[in-house]
């Protein structure tokens, strides 16, 4: 769902309504959003039978951000009806659009965004799918050797599965992936706010647990995007192919040799 401005005027709004909703106890509300660049402002709001309202969620649009975001929410009183408003706002700029994808309740509450991640909480610390094929969480799979039983598997044969981390700013610290390839896949990792291409790897065979390993000095704005692909090879036909992440650990640390690790 999406909205554009080209018509509009500053402070101008345009309403996606979810009306007399009960989400059950321990649930959250959780979307993925777009705004182009800083043009704009997305509200979230709910609103009881009694007509009160709660602000829930509100961001505007950022200069250099041109990625979808994911978002969740704690939502209020479970015993009453909630109607749940979409707001987007347009500010000062121009041709600009609001996007909404991916509109839902989770089990759980919302876990706060960090780039660490272990993928032991569902929520996966606000990371998310970005493309059509999606990464799925696994607990207890068929894969031996992650950390805590858990990690996240993109699974596919010629498709492309994107995961998105939360933005953070990272400066003096290390970063270590934990990955896995099983048959012929191609992982690559870049920094969607600088565009920045991190890590690219091609496996023509199933890898054992490997780390990926980058200390990043400066203060950086970083969101990581993971993408899985197949391995071109002219001498193979395209099979299944899976990347699997373990953990994405930042510590505040020079990297470690990880001939020593």
């Amino acid at each position: 769902m999406y909205t554009e401005s080209s018509k509009g005027q500053p402070e101008h709004t345009s309403k996606l309504v979810f009306p007399n909703i009960r989400a059950s106890a321990g649930k959250s509300l959780y979307f993925t959003y777009y705004i182009t660049k800083n043009n704009g402002k997305l509200q979230l709001e709910s609103e009881d039978s009694y007509g009160n309202n709660i602000e829930l969620f509100q961001e505007f649009g950022k200069l250099k951000d041109e990625n979808w975001n994911f978002a969740c929410v704690n939502v209020p009183n479970y015993s009453r009806n909630y109607t749940y408003r979409f707001i987007a706002r347009r500010t000062l700029g121009f041709n600009g659009h609001i996007a909404l994808l991916d509109v839902g309740f989770k089990e759980g509450y919302c876990q706060a965004r960090s780039i660490s991640c272990n993928f032991t909480n569902p929520m996966i610390c606000q990371y998310h799918n970005f493309m059509y094929s999606k990464w799925e969480r696994v607990q207890s799979g068929n894969v031996s050797g992650s950390t805590n039983d858990v990690y996240m598997q993109a699974t596919s044969i010629y498709n492309t599965l994107g995961l998105a981390s939360p933005s953070e700013n990272i400066t003096s610290s290390c970063v270590q992936i934990r990955y896995k390839i099983i048959d012929r896949c191609n992982l690559t990792i870049y920094n969607a706010l600088n565009k920045k291409l991190l890590f690219s790897v091609a496996s023509q065979g199933t890898t054992p647990w490997l780390i990926y390993q980058i200390y990043i000095e400066k203060n950086t704005p970083t969101k990581f995007i993971f993408l899985k692909d197949y391995a071109h090879n002219i001498f193979y036909r395209p099979t299944y192919c899976s990347v699997l992440l373990d953990y994405i650990n930042v510590t505040k640390n020079k990297c470690p040799d990880l001939g020593k690790f």
